[in-house]
């Protein structure tokens, strides 16, 4: 009887443990799955900026060529 109640406070030891491991394991699945989430985010965050750099770049390069094509004609003048 004695060992039975040693057997039952065992099993029951490891299905708390085991119960305690589970959710450790799906709150840790969650936090990945967030930290992926926002490290896309971010991705996707950052290739938006550098698009938008290039199209400023492009702007201010074309800008500066109208200037000196401006400057151009006006000491020809």
């Amino acid at each position: 009887n004695f060992q039975l109640e040693k057997l039952v406070e065992s099993v029951k030891s490891d299905l708390g443990t085991a119960q305690e491991e589970k959710v450790k394991a799906l709150h840790d699945e969650k936090a990945k799955g967030c930290n992926v989430t926002h490290v896309e985010n971010l991705l996707s965050e950052k290739t938006k900026l550098a698009t938008e750099l290039e199209k400023g770049e492009e702007k201010s390069k074309k800008a500066m060529e109208s200037l000196t094509l401006d400057l151009q004609e006006i000491s020809k003048s």
